[in-house]
């Protein structure tokens, strides 16, 4: 399993740099899955894009963090029934992992562990949770997070459903 998030990680990013170039921008994504972020330990985020709006609009950089989820284990939540202490320590106050793991709490560590203003998940269409699948056919946005979800399918080699959610990701970003 690791290794096939590990490819699907590489070919997110892959794609969306070739998506990147073929509209002139400079920005970049690359590979974070393996590298600690802003919370202690954590490693959610498996691409980073760094949107650069220099050269467009002269006011910088800012990041945009996606997670690749690429498996049955995850999701979709909902954050107003699920309990986010579930499974706490009473010391420290630390929410297991394991215990919210969903889109909406993928998406929500996402931002907060890439430190970005919007967060994108990606599924496979063959590999997603069926209450990801009901709920989002192609791309959603969760104006509570904020964040957007892409099903993918990455066996036919399509990745449009993503590139819809960068783009407008970017902008919201851009004009945010």
């Amino acid at each position: 399993t690791t290794q096939k998030g590990e490819k699907a990680e590489f070919d997110i990013v892959d794609e969306l740099n070739g998506y990147i170039a073929r509209n002139g921008w400079t920005d970049l994504a690359a590979s974070s899955g393996t590298m600690k972020g802003a919370l202690k330990g954590n490693k959610t985020g498996d691409v980073l894009c760094v949107l650069d709006f220099d050269r467009e609009t002269g006011e910088g950089q800012t990041t945009l963090g996606i997670e690749v989820k690429f498996d049955k284990s995850v999701s979709l939540g909902n954050p107003m029934i699920e309990d986010v202490f579930k499974g706490n320590d009473q010391l420290t106050g630390d929410v297991k992992k394991s215990d919210f793991d969903t889109a909406w709490s993928q998406l929500l560590e996402t931002r907060a562990n890439r430190e970005c203003p919007f967060a994108i998940i990606v599924f496979d269409r063959h590999l997603a949770h069926r209450s990801v699948l009901s709920a989002v056919p192609d791309v959603a946005y969760l104006p509570g997070v904020p964040g957007f979800i892409a099903v993918v399918d990455s066996q036919a080699g399509q990745y449009g459903n993503l590139f819809i959610a960068y783009q407008i990701a970017r902008d919201f970003a851009r004009y945010h």
